[in-house]
């Protein structure tokens, strides 16, 4: 009976033995895995790209390079662009390379630039001018990174964590919107001409008169009297009087002006013009339900 019990426990052994040899380890080794690489923004992104200076317009930002070497595996750190407006898209395109040698080495002995985008050079390389742009729309730029095995990360094979979290705060994506600062608010001397549909007054008018802008939002503003004294000029026989109300809201849209509103009689009045960035006057033309128009001009005092 003894035998047969030892006989019994040294197939066991044998057994599990046998096992712990030919049972895989479920994780691969570190040395076998892939490693991952990304930029870590530092600084930045600074800047604005103003439609109102091009030229002179240009965004910047610092990274420096994260991988399982210090960064000293990352290649290349490649970046594309594309416009958007509305549903319509213009790329992407090419932009800017940069090869480990542009990077120098920074106190964290890490790869680390300080790389600047340019309104100017990015409308070059989507073959736009400023003509075929327009404020509030964007640019999406786009980074890829290569390490030295070929292996290529960007925002669409890397995680959340490591884009969106502050420890990591990765850089593979940058929306870059085109803004049109507006300052139009102020006193103006305005000159308007106009004429009138109604037999009280059928020859054309001419009226010298001041208005103030008030800013009331962002490239929003009240208008003291948007017929700059016209209507009043027109039509005090029907009871336009020197204070009735003829506020009205406009819109500054990158140098394009714009209104709707209603007026006394009942009827709309719509307003289209524009701003001159190095004067500073504004030319509109109003028009109403009865087709009684204007053009006025306001001159900053």
């Amino acid at each position: 009976m003894k035998n047969i019990k030892f006989l019994v426990y040294g197939l066991l052994v044998i057994f599990m033995a046998s096992c712990a040899r030919t049972v895989d380890n479920p994780f691969p080794e570190f040395d076998d895995m892939e490693k991952g690489a990304y930029a870590r923004k530092t600084d930045g992104v600074n800047g604005a790209f103003d439609f109102f200076d091009i030229a002179n317009s240009a965004i910047d930002f610092t990274v420096e390079l994260y991988d399982e070497n210090q960064g000293k595996n990352i290649t290349n750190y490649d970046w594309t662009v594309k416009y958007v407006a509305g549903g319509n898209e213009v790329g992407p395109m090419p932009f800017k390379s940069f090869t480990a040698s542009d990077f120098s080495t920074n106190s964290n002995g890490l790869p680390e630039k300080k790389i600047t985008f340019g309104f100017a050079e990015t409308l070059d390389a989507l073959g736009l001018t400023e003509n075929d742009i327009e404020g509030g729309n964007y640019f999406i730029f786009s980074a890829t990174i290569t390490k030295a095995n070929g292996a290529k990360f960007s925002a669409d094979n890397t995680g959340g964590n490591i884009i969106n979290s502050a420890p990591f705060s990765g850089l593979f994506t940058i929306r870059q919107n085109i803004i049109c600062p507006s300052d139009l608010a102020g006193e103006y001397s305005a000159h308007s001409v106009g004429q009138s549909t109604d037999s009280c007054c059928p020859d054309e008018t001419t009226v010298d008169y001041d208005v103030t802008l008030t800013e009331t939002g962002a490239g929003e503003y009240t208008i003291s009297d948007w017929s700059a004294r016209m209507y009043f000029t027109w039509y005090e026989i029907y009871g336009i009087t020197s204070d009735f109300d003829m506020t009205a809201t406009i819109t500054d849209a990158c140098g394009n002006i714009s209104a709707s509103f209603g007026e006394p009689f009942g009827t709309d009045v719509t307003i289209s013009g524009s701003v001159d960035q190095e004067t500073g006057v504004i030319t509109y033309t109003w028009t109403n339900g009865y087709d009684d128009t204007a053009t006025v001009v306001l001159t900053p005092k």
